[in-house]
């Protein structure tokens, strides 16, 4: 079984702004571009996850408009953006690299812009997965077998998941900016993750 991980597509706001969960929306026809391509390779009935935030929502909705055989949509917060606080919509010149780099000095616990952690996202993106795994894993009359899901979400949220199940069962702590994963689907892209 696999795990779709959906990036939304690019945002109308000027390059360099620093978005998380400011609720922007994407450009619509890249928006459509997207959904048209996942529509194409996702396999039917997967269920489809999503962050409730307005540029995922586009692609969700799109999505389901293009491919009426998947699920309903579970709208789920702990798949948004990370919280950047007063670092929101501020372009990250402004933002400044002593801020940033006070975020990378303790990556894990300092609360960015006053607000969510790195740890605290990769916290609630694991009890995300702890959910969804048994449903990846379903087995009813109605679908046999194991169930491909789709989660149309940001890239914080990719690099998250790509962090958690790329550890070991005994490695355990708290997330690192060396094993932070660097890459993540551009905006409209997707990746998979298998479980």
């Amino acid at each position: 079984m696999r795990l779709w991980l959906c990036r939304h597509a690019p945002v109308l706001l000027d390059p360099g702004i620093c978005y998380g969960v400011a609720d922007v929306q994407a450009d619509p026809a890249g928006t459509q571009l997207a959904a048209q391509q996942l529509a194409q390779v996702l396999p039917t009935g997967c269920a489809v996850w999503a962050s409730p935030l307005t540029r995922t929502r586009q692609l969700a909705d799109a999505l389901c408009s293009l491919r009426p055989d998947l699920d309903t949509v579970v709208w789920d917060t702990r798949l948004q953006e990370m919280d950047f606080g007063h670092w929101e919509l501020q372009a990250w010149d402004t933002i400044g690299q002593p801020a940033v780099d006070e975020w990378v000095s303790n990556f894990a616990h300092h609360p960015v812009g006053g607000a969510e952690s790195t740890q605290d996202v990769v916290n609630r993106v694991a009890a995300a997965l702890h959910q969804a795994i048994p449903q990846l894993m379903r087995e009813d009359k109605e679908t046999p077998g194991p169930q491909d899901m789709v989660w149309v979400t940001h890239a914080g949220v990719i690099r998250a998941v790509q962090f958690l199940l790329n550890r070991t069962p005994e490695e355990k702590g708290d997330v690192t900016l060396a094993d932070w994963p660097k890459q993540a689907p551009k905006p409209g892209g997707y990746c998979w993750v298998d479980i």
